[in-house]
């Protein structure tokens, strides 16, 4: 590997890092996930449960605000 590709790969890491910290500094978990998705090789790996965990989490609060919005049209119509 020449020293620049190992300066460019530190630069791709330390861009996906800052971006991810930036999302979650907002709580925005939506963000820092896709934001780590484009990360790959050891990093994607030490982060694999964190995605898993978080796309759960963002999965959960898609089914509650679904089902919110059932519960709201069925007292609406009654």
């Amino acid at each position: 590997m020449t020293e620049y590709s190992k300066k460019s790969g530190f630069a791709e890491v330390d861009q996906i890092f800052s971006g991810f910290l930036h999302a979650l500094q907002n709580d925005d978990i939506e963000s820092a996930v896709k934001i780590m998705n484009q990360s790959s090789g050891e990093v994607r790996r030490i982060f694999q449960p964190w995605l898993e965990e978080s796309r759960n989490y963002l999965e959960t609060l898609q089914a509650i605000s679904v089902a919110k919005a059932i519960l709201t049209s069925k007292v609406l119509s009654v």
